[in-house]
């Protein structure tokens, strides 16, 4: 139960991300456009966001391996979007691979991070940095 609930997540994470680099067309805008619909879901009276998924993939992942695989996958998803869009800013190969590996921990964290808080503070930072990073990278 708990591992199709992480899979229709992260369908719908990955599909956002992807519909914000179409709007976008360059990664450090679709950070900024995905990270704001998460801010929005976060300042709803109830949060839609929950833990992320790395922080599932270690708590409820150690005592359920479907749920383990269904965040890893979750993460892979994500990075290979990243990936991919990386490649096509002209990143090289391993740039855009540690890169996409970055990218998922800086926002994984930034939802960990707003849920302990309980603001969107690190998120709405994270937007406004990973989009600076991003800018500057690709200059």
């Amino acid at each position: 139960m708990i591992a199709a609930v992480v899979e229709g997540i992260s369908a719908e994470a990955t599909a956002d991300l992807k519909d914000c680099i179409h709007k976008a067309g360059v990664l450090s805008q679709a950070i900024e456009l995905h990270l704001l619909h998460l801010i929005e879901r976060f300042d709803r009276p109830v949060s839609e966001v929950g833990l992320p998924f790395l922080a599932m993939a270690t708590t409820l992942g150690a005592t359920n391996e479907r749920v383990r695989l269904a965040c890893m996958k979750a993460i892979q998803m994500l990075e290979s979007t990243y990936r991919e869009q990386l490649l096509k800013e002209g990143h090289g190969c391993d740039s855009a691979e540690s890169l996409a590996t970055f990218l998922v921990l800086a926002v994984d964290g930034a939802i960990l991070l707003a849920r302990s808080r309980d603001n969107s503070g690190p998120l709405k930072t994270a937007s406004k940095q990973l989009a600076s990073m991003l800018s500057v990278g690709s200059a």
